[in-house]
């Protein structure tokens, strides 16, 4: 179904929490444009860094290209909030 973005995001959450840079990638973005989800940015630079750490280039770009429209707190708390993530091997992940 076109726009099914709860599926899309139950998907992804569970391919991201397996190490899947790409489903990483498309939570950066769905949290960028709010495509099915409340809009932030913090939570998009999160999954962007996290794709962008397991070497996905466009993911690093779209984290670089996002953080200009973000402050340093926010920036900060993203970083936070990745680190926390890998840490717990992508299970405690906002």
């Amino acid at each position: 179904m076109i726009g099914d973005y709860s599926t899309a995001l139950i998907e992804w959450r569970l391919r991201a929490e397996h190490g899947s840079v790409t489903a990483q990638a498309n939570l950066g973005n769905m949290y960028e444009i709010g495509a099915g989800v409340i809009q932030s940015n913090i939570l998009a630079h999160q999954w962007y860094n996290l794709a962008a750490s397991n070497g996905d280039i466009t993911a690093r770009e779209n984290r670089e290209a996002l953080a200009k429209k973000m402050t340093a707190s926010e920036i900060s708390k993203a970083i936070s909030l990745a680190r926390k993530c890998m840490i717990s091997g992508y299970s405690d992940c906002e």
